[in-house]
């Protein structure tokens, strides 16, 4: 939650200025004020740490999701469902020497190898190249946006491993034609996946008018404001996830998109019925 602020403070602000009409500086301390208080919610978590380790810190769980999520999902094609083993394994062992130059008071100290395990990500992450960064971002982010309910009851009784995974978790972009094709045949034959499918239409729709909601929403001037900052809310949880297509990583920003199929729905039939979006 340390971003959130960075990411919908911005917007917020804009959104207290319109519907209240004051000044640009009243708007700002009005707006900041949520942000205050939920700082302050997170205040005795910096004093406990503080007490107990020496230091202040909200979480020491940063640099093991760094290490081995996000660094291990950056290197997978498309983003990952499937983490690499032999990358794990490697991470571990490197991350098992940087902690061997530590004291042994220091390797007690949950803060101290948090940091470490921060930095080494982030070592690590540089060194990517660039077009598998983004072939990594854009696949995870599309699996995390269409992968439907039904995948998780699915993962349940393994059928994923079995038919999603194989054919389309480790392609690459050169490689998804022949696995796409490939997939849809093995689908085809499996009465899970023909309930997946129904799914998935049902989702790509909601997506499709989730989509309109946004476009029609922001042309609109008595929803712009509202909608951006509902959007920009959600880039911190986007931010956490990135290349993790996992769909449970969806849940935190899934009100955003049920606002954003209401008003999609909304302002398609305000459109249709009256030939027009509506006035400010």
């Amino acid at each position: 939650m340390l971003y959130f602020p960075l990411f919908a403070l911005p917007p917020f602000i804009h959104l207290v200025r319109k519907e209240t009409c004051l000044s640009w500086g009243k708007s700002l301390l009005l707006a900041f004020l949520p942000f205050l208080i939920m700082w302050s919610m997170a205040t005795p978590q910096l004093l406990r740490t503080y007490h107990h380790l020496g230091e202040a810190a909200y979480s020491t769980q940063s640099g093991e999701h760094a290490l081995f999520w996000t660094y291990q999902c950056l290197n997978v094609p498309l983003g990952c469902g499937n983490r690499d083993p032999q990358r794990m394994d490697q991470t571990a062992r490197l991350l098992q020497h940087r902690l061997s130059n530590l004291t042994p008071e220091q390797r007690q100290n949950p803060i101290v190898v948090n940091r470490v395990k921060h930095g080494l990500a982030m070592e690590l992450v540089r060194n990517i190249p660039i077009p598998q960064l983004i072939s990594a971002v854009l696949g995870a982010a599309t699996k995390l946006l269409l992968q439907n309910s039904f995948y998780e009851v699915m993962t349940r009784f393994g059928e994923t491993e079995a038919i999603l995974y194989p054919r389309l978790s480790q392609a690459s972009i050169l490689d998804m034609p022949s696995r796409l094709l490939e997939f849809i045949q093995d689908a085809s034959q499996n009465g899970w996946m023909r309930i997946w499918l129904l799914f998935t239409i049902f989702l790509l729709v909601s997506r499709a008018i989730q989509v309109s909601g946004l476009l029609l929403g922001i042309a609109t001037p008595p929803l712009q404001a509202r909608l951006l900052f509902i959007v920009s809310s959600s880039f911190n949880f986007v931010f956490v996830s990135l290349g993790i297509g996992n769909p449970r990583y969806r849940a935190p920003f899934e009100p955003a998109l049920v606002i954003l199929t209401v008003a999609g729905w909304s302002l398609l039939w305000h459109r249709y019925r009256y030939g027009k979006l509506l006035a400010a």
